[in-house]
């Protein structure tokens, strides 16, 4: 009986360290108005780490507690962006850092900074 309750005991704790949350392994495409794609897109690879992918390559981490969401960049690749789409991705990036909390479904997302700004986005498919 001590060796099904270990048993029990190991595989109920190895569940609870390889749970995900609602946005690993996931990608999403920056979206304006109903139909619109920027070339703009937010994948979480992981449980903590997360990329966008445009003009530029950004990595970061993340962290969810509750409907909370923090986003913190730590490596972006800083290239001249095509001019159509430079203030769209600035906005984004400097918007970044005011995320407060998100909105996932089964085919969006949308990230609330603190200044209560909304950027929607569309689920594409599993993070690269």
């Amino acid at each position: 009986m001590r060796k099904i309750m270990a048993v029990f005991l190991a595989l109920l704790c190895l569940t609870g360290c390889l749970a995900s949350n609602e946005l690993s392994g996931k990608e999403y495409a920056m979206i304006h108005g109903s139909e619109q794609f920027y070339p703009i897109y937010l994948g979480f690879k992981n449980n903590d780490t997360f990329y966008i992918k445009s003009i530029n390559d950004i990595k970061g981490v993340y962290n969810i507690d509750g409907e909370k969401l923090t986003m913190t960049v730590t490596e972006n690749t800083k290239l001249t962006p095509d001019i159509q789409f430079a203030g769209i991705e600035n906005d984004f990036l400097n918007a970044l850092v005011r995320v407060k909390g998100f909105v996932a479904t089964t085919d969006g997302l949308q990230l609330v900074t603190i200044d209560n700004r909304i950027f929607d986005f569309r689920y594409v498919g599993a993070a690269r």
